[in-house]
């Protein structure tokens, strides 16, 4: 029996959050996916597990996103971190602050779901 996979959607715009969450339901390689505005509090201590994935809209590359985007990649070192940017200059300042893979939203759907499958797989 393997064990249960999971993904967790961060995203302040509902419209963003609600899409994603339809889209990573697609993925047969996940088994639970949770959706929240923001991360709650300190990773290790709110969430029971590490998920499998983390997808995160970067609504503008802040000093506390990519210090949330450090923070999440030492509580969950083994965490495939996804982040959505607005442009070219964020996704070097997310990828540097730790995020696996940086896409420029509006990205099909199509690369994003290959990403995602492509990452769980590694």
């Amino acid at each position: 029996m393997r064990n249960e996979r999971s993904a967790l959607i961060l995203a302040q715009s509902d419209r963003l959050r609600n899409s994603l969450l339809v889209l990573l339901r697609a993925i047969p390689q996940l088994d639970h996916i949770s959706a929240e505005k923001r991360l709650l509090a300190a990773p290790a201590g709110t969430y029971s597990h590490s998920p499998e994935l983390v997808v995160l809209d970067c609504d503008g590359a802040s000093p506390q996103l990519l210090l949330q985007l450090v923070q999440l990649r030492a509580c969950w070192p083994q965490t495939r971190l996804i982040a959505l940017v607005d442009h070219e200059m964020e996704q070097h300042a997310v990828q540097d602050a730790g995020a696996d893979v940086a896409l420029i939203k509006g990205v099909l759907a199509a690369r994003l779901l290959t990403t995602i499958e492509t990452l769980l797989d590694e």
